[in-house]
C-alpha cells in the first residue's frame, strides 16, 4: 500500500494538536489535585519558581489580579477543549500558550535560518522581540503592541536609514560585544569592518532602537519611529514637546564658555552647610506637634479674657492647657497627635496633663508659629508656677 500524504491546510487541526502534545508530552486536561510549577525572572537570582495547587487557583481574572496571583482556573474547557488554567496577563489557557509559543518558535527558526549574521533585518527583529517583552513584562500595566516585520521595514525606508530626531544615518552592528567579532572570525563574513576603540563609541551611539513618541502608550504602528541610540538615551521617557524645549535650551547654550565660567569660580566658593543637611524624622515630627499645638496655643490666647493676663502677652500655663484640653483641632491633628496617649483619653484631667508637659518639652526653645514668637520662661524651681510669653512679631 502506498502511504498517503495530505497537504497541511486539508489536515484536521485536533489531529496536529494531538500528534504535538504526545510528542512534546503537553497536559491538556488538569484536575484540582495537580500542581503547577511558575517560573519568573529575577534580577540577580536567576528563574524564582512558584508552586500553585489547581483547586487552590481563583475561579476569575479579577479575583487572580486583586491577590497577584499569575494563573486562574475557571475550570470550563477553552476554545480548544483544553480544560486548563487560564493566565491573568493573557486571554488564553496554558495549553494554548504552549502550542502557540512552539509553533512561533518554529517560524523564527526558518526565518533565522535565511538571514545572514550581521543583517539589518536580524536587528530589527530583535527590537521587535525586546519591545514584545517589554510591553508584557509588568501584569499591572499591559502595553499594547501591534508592530509587524514588514511595517518595520516600509519604516526604515521611508526614515531613509536615517534616525528620526538626528537626521543621521543609522547602523544596525553593535562592535562592542564581543560576540560579532567571535562569529566574524569563525564564519569568515564579507565586508567586515575592524573599527579602532575611540571609533566604536561614536558607531555604537549610532545603533538603531525603537522609540515610542507618546510613552505612556504601546509599540503600536502609530506609536513608533527608529531613532539611534544615543538620542533614545536623550529622550528617555520624555514626551516630544518636553524633549524639544529641552534641546531648544541646550543648543542656545555655548556650553564650552559656561564650562570656563563654572569650574574656574568653583574653589573661591563657601559652603552652606544649611541647603546640605536634611530633617530628621524625628526632627520633622517635632515640628508638626510644634505647629498643631503651637496654633491651639495661639487660638486659645485670642479668646482668652485680659483678666487672665499676668503680664503683658504672658500666660498661666496650667491655665493654658485646660482651655487647649476643651479646643477641638482640625482632622489632619486629630489622625497625627492620636499617637499621643493623652490625647486619647477621654479624662480631661489627663488630657490637661498631657499638653501641659507637652508644652513644657516643645517650647524649652523659641519657637515661631504663625508670625508668633512662643517660649516658656524660665520662673521658680515648681512647676506650677510656669509661664508662656506669646508674643507677635511685628
Amino acid at each position: 500500500m502506498a502511504r498517503k500524504y495530505i497537504k497541511n491546510k486539508y489536515r484536521n487541526r485536533e489531529n496536529i494538536n494531538s500528534r504535538l502534545s504526545k510528542k512534546n508530552k503537553i497536559q491538556e486536561k488538569y484536575s484540582i489535585n495537580d500542581v503547577i510549577t511558575y517560573k519568573i525572572p529575577v534580577r540577580g537570582q536567576g528563574m524564582k519558581e512558584t508552586t500553585y495547587r489547581v483547586g487552590d487557583l481563583p475561579k476569575t481574572k479579577k479575583e487572580a489580579s486583586n491577590k497577584n496571583i499569575p494563573l486562574f482556573f475557571p475550570n470550563i474547557e477553552c476554545k480548544n477543549s483544553h480544560l486548563a488554567p487560564y493566565y491573568t496577563s493573557q486571554n488564553q489557557c496554558i495549553v494554548c500558550a504552549s502550542y502557540n509559543s512552539k509553533k512561533s518558535d518554529k517560524k523564527n527558526k526558518r526565518i533565522y535560518n535565511r538571514i545572514k549574521y550581521f543583517s539589518l533585518e536580524q536587528k530589527l527583529i530583535e527590537l521587535m522581540k525586546a519591545s514584545r517583552a517589554r510591553s508584557y513584562q509588568y501584569d499591572t500595566n499591559l502595553l499594547d503592541y501591534n508592530l509587524d516585520l514588514n511595517y518595520v521595514k516600509k519604516l526604515w525606508q521611508k526614515q531613509n536609514g536615517k534616525c528620526f530626531y538626528l537626521d543621521m544615518p543609522m547602523n544596525w552592528t553593535d562592535y562592542s560585544s564581543k560576540k560579532y567579532h567571535y562569529e566574524n572570525k569563525t564564519f569568515q563574513l564579507e565586508n567586515f569592518e575592524y573599527l579602532d576603540d575611540d571609533k566604536i563609541k561614536m558607531h555604537d551611539h549610532m545603533i538603531v532602537s525603537f522609540d515610542k513618541i507618546e510613552p505612556k502608550k504601546g509599540y503600536t504602528k502609530n506609536n513608533v519611529v527608529l531613532v539611534s541610540r544615543v538620542a533614545n538615551y536623550m529622550k528617555h521617557d520624555l514626551d516630544i514637546m518636553n524633549f524639544n524645549n529641552f534641546s531648544k535650551i541646550i543648543g542656545e547654550q555655548n556650553l564650552k564658555k559656561k564650562i570656563s565660567k563654572t569650574l574656574s569660580k568653583v574653589s573661591n566658593i563657601k559652603i552652606n552647610e544649611n541647603l546640605f543637611v536634611g530633617i530628621n524624622y524625628t526632627e520633622a515630627k517635632l515640628l508638626r506637634t510644634v505647629n498643631f499645638i503651637g496654633n491651639a496655643i495661639i487660638e486659645t490666647v485670642n479668646k482668652l479674657d485680659k483678666n487672665m493676663l499676668i503680664e503683658d502677652n504672658i500666660y498661666s500655663v496650667i491655665e493654658l492647657s485646660k482651655e487647649i484640653s476643651k479646643y477641638k483641632f482640625n482632622k489632619n491633628a486629630d489622625k497625627f497627635l492620636s499617637g499621643y496617649k493623652f490625647f486619647k483619653s477621654k479624662n480631661l484631667s489627663d488630657r490637661t496633663d498631657g499638653i501641659r508637659y507637652s508644652i513644657y518639652w516643645l517650647f524649652r526653645e523659641e519657637r515661631i508659629v504663625n508670625n508668633y514668637k512662643i517660649k516658656l520662661l524660665p520662673t521658680m524651681k515648681k512647676r506650677t508656677k510656669r509661664y508662656l510669653s506669646v508674643k507677635k512679631i511685628k
